[in-house]
This record gives C-alpha cells, structure tokens and sequence, in this order.
C-alpha cells in the first residue's frame, strides 16, 4: 500500500508540475503577444507623425519587430506598402520620366522618410526563408508586393529583393537597382530612365512601352522577358543575358552594345538605328535596313549594312544627347 501510494503521488505531482509548465508556456505567449501588439501599435503611431524623424524611427522599430517575428511579414509589408503609397506621388510624365531630361536640374531624390521604408521593404528576407526561423504554421502567403503607379525617381533599391511586385506605371528614373532581384516583375509602361542596373535580375518579367532610356544595364540577366514596345533608345547594355527574350517593336537606336549574344532574342519590328555594337551576335534574319547608321565593331553577322550619320541623331531623345561609352 506505502509503495502504491508513493507511487500514485509520484503521478500527481509531475502531473501537476506538467500543468504548471503548460500554464507558464501560455502566460509567457499571452505576454508575448500583448508585447508584439504594443510594439506593433507605438511603431504605427509614429508613421502618422507630423516630423519626418518620428516617422523614420517609427519605420525603423517595424524592421525590429519583423526581425524577431518573421511571421508578421504580411502584416508590416503591407504597412509599409501603404505608407510609400501615401508619401510618393504618382510620377509627373512630363518631368523625371520624359524622354526629354533637363540635364541643368538636379536629379530627384525621394524624401528620407520615404527611402527609409524602401530599404526596409527591399531588403526584407523572402517569406520562405522568414518562414523557417519561426513557428508559426498556417501562415497566410505574402500577396506580390503593388508598387504600382508610384514616383519613385532617384530611389536606392540596391539588392532589393522585388521577386514579383507591380512597378506598372512607376518612375524609377536615376534609381539604383544594382544586384537587385525583380524577376517575374509586372513592367508596363514603368520608367528605368538614366538608372544604374549592374547586376541587376530582370528575369521572365514582361511589360508594354517599359522605358530604359539611357539607362546603365551592366551585367545582370533580362532572360526570358517579354518586353513589348520597349525604349532602349540611348542605353548601355554590356554584357547582359537575354537569352530567350522577345523584344518585338523595341527601340534600341543610339544604344551601345557590347559582348552581348543577342541569337535567341525576338528581335522583330525593332527599330536598331545607330547602333553602337562591339561583340555582339546578331541574329542572321536581321537586314541591312533594320540597321542604318549603326557602327559594327567584331559583331556577327558583319553582312549587315551600314550607313553614315551625324555625330548628333535627329530626333534624340534628350536635348543634349551624350552618348556613353562602350
């Protein structure tokens, strides 16, 4: 009976030692939660503050809970997406994007406010990663970010991670997206004017009348892009993988183009006046007449004719046409 009794009190006792570990656990995660919502609500009070500083210690603070909650992703992207909505205008076509740059004003930058919650969009970790460091089951999947329609001029996005989101409509003239990933991104009518794409992962994105006038595109791969009517007028491309793209009506006059294999890019339609080219492949189908003006230096085909122009090409696209170097 002694024995039996130690042994049923033995039971009680880590049964109820169990119960209280399971209690603990709940009023730490009660705790937790109650802290999260807290951190949560001070960092969103801050957005709507009036001085800029606020609002960027307040951008800041989502950053920290994200990186100690990665479950939350969903939540503090959206928060930001709205908050770069409510803070960049939608582009002035007639200013940063027009193929017309007044080279005497100074480029445009967004508001530190604004750039602060770029660079925490950017450079969150994608969600499956996120994923793996909590857990969390059952998380919603992130919905692709809509940076639609927005003026994002001048903006650092290098290594953005933007896998995905809708830059239709967006001005991101004389940004930096070096070794930034937009694969599969939404393109139509979006402006790369004057922007820097070194290294820069464009791939299976698509878009009608994208703009990259006088853009830097070094390095990096457009593999796979369906570009329609896309203005590449003026642009440096230079040692980029197209390989699989179709380009169909694209403008690629003034370009200057080097060490770029261009045989399995649709090409049709395109207009290649005054091309700067130097190691390129071409494909065979091109014609003497999708090429004039142009200037051909180790390139294949070498049938391709060529015709004399002035140092200055009518109808450029900027008053003051400077062309880069190769």
């Amino acid at each position: 009976m002694i024995a039996g009794w130690t042994a049923y009190d033995t039971n009680r006792s880590a049964d109820i030692a169990q119960d209280s570990v399971a209690l603990t656990r709940e009023q730490l995660r009660i705790a937790e939660a109650t802290h999260l919502t807290e951190r949560f609500t001070a960092a969103v009070d801050q957005l709507g503050s009036e001085k800029k500083e606020v609002r960027i210690t307040g951008i800041l603070q989502l950053e920290r809970i994200l990186r100690d909650n990665p479950a939350e992703q969903p939540t503090i992207t959206g928060v930001l997406v709205n908050f770069i909505r409510e803070h960049a205008a939608k582009p002035n076509l007639g200013s940063a994007s027009s193929p017309v740059r007044d080279w005497s004003r100074p480029v445009p930058m967004p508001a530190s406010d604004l750039q602060a919650a770029l660079t925490v969009l950017a450079r969150r970790e994608p969600l499956d990663v996120a994923r793996q460091q909590t857990s969390r089951d059952g998380a919603p999947p992130e919905a692709p970010l809509d940076l639609s329609g927005l003026d994002l001029a001048g903006a650092d996005l290098k290594h953005a991670r933007l896998r995905h989101v809708d830059l239709s409509r967006t001005d991101l003239a004389f940004a930096d997206l070096s070794q930034a990933d937009l694969t599969g991104a939404s393109l139509t009518s979006t402006s790369f004017n004057w922007a820097m794409l070194h290294d820069t992962t464009i791939e299976e994105s698509d878009g009608v009348g994208t703009q990259f006038i006088e853009t830097r595109i070094v390095g990096g791969s457009f593999a796979g892009t369906l570009l329609h009517t896309a203005d590449f007028r003026g642009a440096m491309l230079h040692r980029v993988d197209v390989s699989g793209a179709r380009w169909p009506r694209t403008s690629l006059a003034w370009a200057a183009i080097s060490d770029v294999d261009l045989r399995t890019v649709d090409l049709e339609d395109a207009s290649l006046r005054g091309v700067n080219a130097r190691h390129v492949t071409f494909p065979g189908s091109l014609t003497a007449a999708e090429m004039p003006c142009g200037k051909l230096t180790d390139t294949s085909p070498q049938h391709l004719g060529i015709k004399q122009c002035p140092e200055k090409p009518p109808g450029s696209p900027q008053e003051l046409w400077r062309p880069g170097p190769l």
